[in-house]
């Protein structure tokens, strides 16, 4: 992925943030994106999966999180 700024994985998926505010969730052995939220106006800072993989919490640098 391009711009990719925080990587965060869980079993067999991942959710990439970028500096555009894009979280692109893949759950696919070849890398395809699954999901593209976009959730912030300015770059995602920090991605993380909790144990259960039910929920992805970002931060961005426009002062926003978000719970998904």
């Amino acid at each position: 992925m391009p711009f990719t700024l925080d990587v965060s994985l869980f079993m067999s998926w991942q959710a990439f943030g970028t500096r555009f505010g894009v979280v692109f969730i893949v759950a696919d052995m070849r890398g395809l994106v699954n999901q593209t939220i976009r959730v912030h106006k300015d770059s995602v800072t920090d991605i993380v999966i909790d144990s259960t993989g039910e929920y992805v919490v970002t931060c961005s640098d426009d002062g926003t999180h978000s719970i998904r």
